[in-house]
């Protein structure tokens, strides 16, 4: 993928001046008078307003953005034209001008635009007769506003004196509660489009790899110049494994499940490294400290990835074979885990390549279960690998990443596809769950879902085909057509497709989570690392008490 070059420090400042009353949602060659800029991937969804005119920004100087660290800056201005005469080419072009602004918005900064205040919502409480206004921003209302709403608590006659009860808002399971504020990823549900950073997750899985979508969830931007190779040269720095770790894992009959020994040895590795342990160092170090924290973000991802592969060796009884700086993450994942062609001791180019892609896919969905798990343990100041283990904990469950094996193991007791309508009928009845379909979030198909599925009918073409391909084609078909789906808007997830590309690529069932966590966790430590950067606010859920109020 073509990147934006680097300006040299002493490089004139160049001024560019456009406009444009739209915007392409695809991506672009962008090119300026002196540079020729690319991206391959460029998303505008959190572009600045644009008013019926085409005024792009609003001064020079609102518009100044820069890079102090780079010692150099662009300077945008902005005109407006009335574009009813041009041609759809002269259009393009302001387009793809407005794609290149828009990335250097988002990758060097600009002037925040003031949060708008979308109306209000006006709440009558019956019990006192009060009537409250609550400012409704970013489509959300602050759960706060509601504690001001008070009346006459039940313990009042339990005290013998009036006691003041503050309403509470009653969400079992976070099914309606925003838990915190982030720029990393965005899914709209309704439409099926899924956003990294503003880009679409589509656009990203045809022109990027993944090592440049990791770095953009983690570090905020695509990469530049050389820092796609620093980052796969810490990568393969941070991924080699303190004697501890191997000992902890080894201990592990090999048969064990595969996340108790992750969580082991993912311990064994925070422990290695107890200056990165803040109770042990006796300070915060992470909160509000972007360089210590993207220490630890990087530190935790690359122990993630080795100890998959420490796992899988272990569990085979292959040799590890450490990180090498030349390759990329999913090149070192199968290096390590001694995945290769026995024949040139390298990873198969097309595997590489396949789970390249597959990562994408995986390598963040907002706030998941496991995601939120993370985010609980950061939220008290604890360290990214110690977070990690609480993510992992949880992403094992089986209604949340453990869903991907267990889906597998579901299509196994089908069979075949004379057994799908007997099988669905028993879900109709409440007989039985269907895994791969359905998901909180969706209302329509997952985006991923529909690539997995094309590279699934793929690789089947190149090979044998499974035979429980078939049998999920056809749970697919009939959750397109009947009703008791449809009428639900029921559709199939990502985890119905997601176990097969993995099986046909030749993992085994056991490590499918694992091998995948390696891309969720791009996306889950960015969180981690974008809440260390905020005020500190420990995430302490309050409950509404529905016992006794007397032990008599």
């Amino acid at each position: 993928m073509s990147m934006l070059p680097t300006m040299a420090a002493n490089e004139k400042v160049e001024t560019i001046i456009f406009s444009t009353p739209s915007y392409s949602k695809s991506p672009h060659n962008l090119i300026s008078s002196k540079h020729q800029l690319a991206a391959s991937s460029v998303h505008h969804s959190l572009a600045p307003n644009v008013t019926d005119t085409g005024l792009l920004l609003q001064t020079p100087t609102d518009a100044m953005v820069h890079r102090e660290s780079a010692q150099h800056h662009f300077q945008i201005a902005a005109v407006e034209f009335d574009f009813s005469y041009l041609s759809t080419a002269v259009l393009s072009i302001f387009a793809k001008a407005r794609s290149l602004i828009d990335h250097v918005l988002r990758r060097y900064g600009g002037a925040a635009e003031p949060e708008a205040n979308e109306g209000k919502l006006i709440v009558k409480d019956s019990r006192s007769g009060n009537t409250y206004n609550v400012p409704i921003r970013k489509g959300s209302v602050d759960a706060m506003q509601f504690r001001q709403m008070v009346t006459t608590s039940k313990f009042s006659a339990l005290l013998g004196r009036p006691v003041q009860g503050q309403l509470k808002v009653l969400d079992i399971g976070y099914q309606n509660t925003a838990c915190a504020e982030s720029s990393i990823t965005y899914v709209d549900g309704e439409n099926g489009k899924i956003l990294f950073r503003g880009y679409d997750i589509l656009d990203l899985h045809r022109d990027c790899c993944f090592d440049e979508v990791a770095y953009l969830l983690m570090e905020g931007a695509l990469p530049l110049g050389d820092e796609l190779a620093q980052f796969r040269e810490d990568f393969a720095r941070l991924a080699h494994p303190p004697q501890g770790v191997i000992d902890a894992i080894n201990v592990f009959p090999r048969d064990s499940p595969t996340y108790l020994i992750m969580i082991a040895g993912l311990s064994a590795w925070a422990a290695a490294v107890p200056e990165q342990i803040p109770v042990h160092v006796g300070e915060t170090l992470y909160l509000k400290n972007p360089e210590m924290a993207n220490t630890s973000m990087k530190q935790a991802y690359a122990s993630y990835a080795a100890v998959v592969a420490l796992v899988y060796c272990h569990q085979h009884g292959h040799t590890f074979t450490p990180a090498e700086a030349h390759r990329s993450v999913p090149d070192n994942v199968l290096l390590m885990m001694q995945f290769i062609d026995k024949s040139t001791g390298e990873p198969a180019p097309s595997l590489v390549a396949e789970l390249d892609k597959l990562l994408i896919l995986y390598a963040d969905h907002e706030m998941t279960a496991s995601t939120a798990a993370l985010l609980h343990t950061g939220s008290v100041g604890a360290d990214a690998l110690t977070s990690l283990v609480s993510s992992i904990a949880t992403g094992w469950g089986p209604l949340h990443a453990g869903a991907i094996d267990l889906v597998y193991k579901k299509l196994e007791e089908i069979g075949s596809v004379d057994h799908v309508e007997p099988f669905i009928e028993k879900v109709r009845n409440k007989e039985q769950r269907l895994m791969g379909v359905g998901h909180r979030l969706y209302r329509t198909q997952d985006p991923r879902g529909r690539l997995l599925r094309e590279r699934l009918l793929q690789l089947s073409n190149e090979s044998e085909t499974s035979p429980l391909l078939t049998v999920a084609l056809e749970i697919e078909r009939i959750v397109g057509v009947d009703e008791y789906f449809t009428s639900r808007k029921l559709c199939i997830n990502a985890d119905l497709y997601g176990s097969l590309v993995f099986t046909a690529l030749g993992f085994e069932k056991g490590i499918i989570t694992a091998v995948a966590g390696v891309g969720r966790c791009a996306g889950a430590l960015a969180h981690w690392k974008e809440a260390a950067s905020k005020n500190p606010r420990i995430w302490r859920p309050t409950q509404v008490y529905t016992g006794p109020m007397s032990a008599e």
